[in-house]
């Protein structure tokens, strides 16, 4: 009813506009001050119009949807039994279902829609998996997932692709051969198998949203370099038989208008 009203408002100075341009004065329209009209479609002055925005402001704050305000707050005193979020009450036991229901999901999905069925890491002979990192590589295109990019320069162990195209399943399903060191890519496979890992990953965003605690504030979702380009360093390694993401990014960014590398 109220954006109506705001509506209704904005329009009645538009046809006003329109009409004072029919009559020659053409320099209203260009003005800051709409020719003296622009304060009927102004916040915080005392008009209709601002009356309706104070209004408005007020019964978002009453129904807890401000960004001032909690967006998630327990209902009642002491029971926790329910939630409100944005305004909306929520029981605890329809989350706990709702969380119970996508850890399955994401551990069936992982299983056979990401893995395919292709066994974990558990008992692997991890001096045949030579896949090593050199940190101190800042050469271009450079990443231990493909290995060097300058081919005049040859590293002791083969990279991790190779390792991945050593399995035959993963090799019948991704590839349909291999061309000297040009690797023939089934493109829709691929692309499927990434759309899959984007679903799981949509997932897991959820699960962490919903388990981290306490409720959950707004997440900031950032992509990883995994191999060195011309303007910036990777941000994905490979360390003493562990991953290790080096983000860029630190709250007090907005402070020192620096960024701090935040290794994980």
């Amino acid at each position: 009813m109220i954006a109506k009203l705001m509506y209704s408002i904005r329009a009645c100075v538009y046809l006003e506009l329109i009409w004072k341009s029919e009559a020659g004065d053409v320099r209203i329209s260009m003005d800051k001050e709409l020719g003296g009209l622009g304060v009927y479609v102004r916040d915080l002055v005392q008009t209709p119009f601002g009356f309706l925005s104070e209004t408005m402001h007020l019964a978002a704050a009453i129904a807890g949807d401000s960004s001032i305000l909690p967006q998630v707050r327990w209902l009642g005193k002491e029971e926790h039994t329910s939630l409100a979020v944005h305004g909306k009450k929520v029981e605890l036991k329809q989350l706990r279902k709702l969380c119970s229901k996508l850890l399955k999901d994401v551990e069936n999905e992982l299983r056979k829609e990401v893995k395919m069925g292709i066994s974990g890491m558990q008992g692997y002979d991890w001096d045949k998996f030579s896949a090593e990192d050199d940190l101190s590589d800042p050469m271009d295109d450079y990443s231990f997932i493909k290995g060097v990019g300058d081919p005049r320069f040859k590293k002791k162990l083969p990279p991790l692709l190779d390792h991945f195209l050593e399995n035959g399943i993963m090799n019948s399903y991704f590839t349909k051969g291999i061309n000297g060191r040009r690797i023939l890519w089934r493109w829709d496979k691929c692309l499927k198998w990434l759309k899959r890992c984007r679903a799981l990953l949509e997932r897991i965003a959820v699960l962490c949203h919903l388990l981290g605690g306490q409720p959950a504030r707004g997440m900031e979702m950032a992509m990883l370099r995994w191999r060195n380009s011309v303007n910036e360093k990777r941000g994905v390694y490979w360390v003493n038989e562990c991953m290790m993401l080096l983000a860029r990014y630190s709250k007090t960014r907005s402070i020192t208008g620096k960024n701090w590398p935040i290794p994980r």
